[in-house]
């Protein structure tokens, strides 16, 4: 139920990114991602502590939302880091063997460069753009050694979820440089709903 929840919510947000009525899709967006906490509450498969860390996540993603609605970039950088660190412990907790080291990084260097030098105004807000980018590697670095140690379904979502989501990234940061390119606001909106629903489905039972 919840699943489909979410399903509806997102189409509800795109309907509203589509018209222009930020208020409602943010709003859209966030009962999203409420409806993605009930379904780890009721089907994940984590223990009790670590689902408390994977609704954190979830949690600083929704602020995250509201400062992006307010168009306070530093502190949406900031509420990202944090959903992106608790993912990054959560994906950690995962692993039954070492990490593997240097060899993840490889998928995410090109796309964390793109963010780079897409943000505008990267010198003012540096500090936040470092950490931003830090915590979005680690949570891609260890989702993808998830998937390395353990190649199955839920560790395929979960390396594909965390690259959709630094893709939504770059997208985000193209389209606040380029406006007029429509195609970047509305691949920014697929790659970021469909992450979020991957990542969740990468902790719940299939």
């Amino acid at each position: 139920m919840f699943f489909w929840s979410f399903f509806a919510a997102s189409c509800g947000s795109a309907f509203y990114f589509f018209q222009r009525q930020q208020t409602f899709a943010v709003g859209t967006r966030i009962a999203a991602l409420v409806c993605l906490m009930g379904v780890a509450i009721t089907s994940s498969f984590l223990s009790t502590g670590w689902l408390v860390v994977w609704i954190a996540a979830l949690l600083f993603s929704v602020l995250g939302e509201l400062a992006l609605w307010r168009d306070d970039l530093k502190r949406t950088l900031f509420c990202f880091s944090g959903s992106y660190l608790c993912g990054a412990a959560v994906f950690y907790s995962l692993l039954s063997e070492a990490v593997l080291g240097w060899v993840p990084a490889l998928y995410y260097a090109g796309a964390i460069l793109l963010l780079l030098l897409l943000l505008p105004n990267v010198q003012r807000m540096l500090p936040a753009v470092i950490v931003y980018l830090a915590s979005g590697a680690s949570m891609g670095w260890l989702a993808a050694e998830r998937w390395f140690i353990a190649p199955d379904l839920q560790g395929a979502m979960a390396f594909g979820g965390s690259l959709l989501l630094i893709f939504a990234g770059v997208f985000a940061g193209a389209a606040r440089v380029r406006p007029q390119w429509r195609f970047t606001r509305w691949t920014y909106l697929a790659c970021y709903l469909t992450a979020h629903a991957l990542l969740n489905l990468s902790v719940v039972h299939l």
